[in-house]
C-alpha cells in the first residue's frame, strides 16, 4: 500500500533537526526531570517553522481514561496519533487526575517526537563521583588454633583422635614411659594415640630438622629401641 504522508513525514524531519535538548531543570522525589513547560518551549518553533502542530485529547473508554496526542502537518491535515494511558492513585481525586494528565502529556509528546530528556548540567552528569572516603578498620588479633570434636562440636584446644575425631586423654603428665602417647583417644574401642615428638622422648637430640609424632608403637619401639634402659612401650604404660 502506498504511503499517503509524505509531506508530514518530511515535514517532522526538518522539525526535530532543529529542535534542542529537552532539559531536566525541575527536582522531584526521585531526581530531576522536564516539566511539560520545558517540553513546550522546546517544541513548538520548530514545529511550527515548518507547519506542524499537536493536539492533545482525554478520552474515556470502557478501559479507562487515555490520552490522545496527533501531529498534524496544517497544509494537507495528515496527522499521526498516539494513546497513552492516564493512572491515577486516586480517579477521584481532581489534583491527582490533573497531574497524571500532565505527565501524560509531557511524556507522550516526546514519544511521538522522539526526544528524550537530559540533564542540564553535563558536566555533572558526565563526571563520575567521588567516593566517599573508607572508614579504616582493624584487624582483630588472631586467636590460636582450636580443636571441632566432630562427634559432640564441642571446641577444645587438645588435639583430636587422628582415627575417630573424638577427644584425648592428656598423658603428658605422669606417664611411667616416656615413649608412652601424649595423648590417647577416650573411646576404649578406638587405638587412636598421638606420639610424642622424637626431640621430645628420653631426651634425645632431633636426627634432622623435619621432626615429627610417631605414629604407632611399633615405630616408637624401633627407633628408640636399645637407647633406652626403659622397656619397649605397651598400652598399659600410659
Amino acid at each position: 500500500m502506498p504511503d499517503t504522508k509524505p509531506q508530514i513525514y518530511a515535514a517532522l524531519l526538518k522539525a526535530q533537526q532543529a529542535m534542542g535538548p529537552v532539559k531536566k531543570e525541575a527536582r522531584g522525589n526521585y531526581g530531576k526531570y522536564a516539566t511539560l513547560d520545558t517540553v513546550l518551549e522546546t517544541i513548538d518553533k520548530p514545529l511550527h517553522d515548518n507547519d506542524l502542530t499537536y493536539v492533545q485529547l482525554v478520552n474515556v473508554n470502557e478501559f479507562g481514561p487515555n490520552l490522545i496526542t496527533k501531529l498534524i502537518y496544517a497544509p494537507t491535515g495528515e496527522a499521526i496519533e498516539s494513546v497513552y494511558p492516564i493512572v491515577s492513585k486516586d480517579p477521584n481525586d481532581p489534583q491527582k487526575i490533573g497531574a497524571s494528565i500532565t505527565y501524560a502529556r509531557r511524556y507522550s509528546l516526546m514519544a511521538l517526537l522522539g526526544l528524550a530528556p537530559e540533564d542540564d548540567d553535563g558536566t555533572a552528569a558526565s563526571t563520575p563521583a567521588t567516593p566517599a572516603p573508607q572508614r579504616p578498620t582493624s584487624t582483630p588479633a588472631a586467636t590460636p588454633a582450636r580443636e571441632v570434636n566432630t562427634q559432640t562440636g564441642e571446641i577444645t584446644n587438645d588435639p583430636l583422635c587422628p582415627d575417630c575425631g573424638g577427644q584425648m586423654w592428656d598423658n603428658r603428665e605422669g606417664k611411667r614411659n616416656p615413649k608412652a602417647p601424649d595423648y590417647k583417644c577416650k573411646d576404649k574401642t578406638c587405638a587412636g594415640a598421638v606420639w610424642p615428638p622424637k626431640d621430645q622422648v628420653d631426651g634425645r637430640p632431633r636426627e634432622d630438622d623435619n621432626a615429627r609424632s610417631l605414629t604407632t608403637e611399633e615405630e616408637v619401639n624401633q627407633y628408640f629401641g636399645g637407647a633406652s634402659d626403659e622397656p619397649p612401650y605397651q598400652d598399659s604404660d600410659r
